[in-house]
């Protein structure tokens, strides 16, 4: 409470951004939810296809291709299958097209993660705090968010639009 009795306005660093994580959720569900509409293959397919994908391979194909994910992750739902058609038109097109919404799904559900851990850490990524403390805070923020980086099948997405691949 400030004089008078009206509370302080909090800055922008202070707030939740709770509502970007779920924007984030629902976003990685819908591309979900494109994924198995698409009906090409099968979920299960998929996903033993995607598991038989090298960790190297993703990452390789993630790096080369980190800006049209970002992209894609930015367009309107109507937009992206448009885009998904370009981007998947060449040689190998079906397998590009799977790995690139995989790792499109693994990306907004790692946004969602890095903003939760943003919001867990908040008070220690804004000035105010020790040096010190400042630094171990920001290295236990930078642990987590490397966490977040991996690059396992997302079954909790899938879970969540009633997709249940439990072979």
């Amino acid at each position: 409470m400030t004089f008078g009795g009206r509370p302080r306005k909090r800055e922008s660093h202070e707030k939740s951004m709770h509502t970007y994580v779920a924007h984030a959720r629902q976003d990685a569900m819908a591309m979900a939810t494109m994924l198995v509409e698409d009906e090409t293959y099968t979920l299960s397919a998929i996903r033993k296809w995607y598991k038989g994908v090298t960790l190297e391979r993703a990452m390789e194909f993630e790096e080369r291709n980190a800006e049209h994910i970002a992209a894609f992750i930015e367009m309107t739902e109507s937009r992206r299958p448009a885009f998904l058609r370009k981007i998947s038109s060449g040689p190998n097109g079906d397998t590009t097209r799977l790995l690139f919404l995989v790792l499109a799904i693994i990306g907004a559900n790692r946004a969602a993660e890095v903003l939760e851990l943003r919001d867990r850490y908040a008070s220690l990524l804004a000035p105010g705090r020790g040096n010190r403390m400042t630094a171990a805070g920001v290295y236990r923020f930078a642990h987590e968010v490397s966490g977040s980086c991996a690059y396992a099948w997302p079954f909790k997405t899938f879970y969540a639009i009633g997709e249940y691949d439990d072979d």
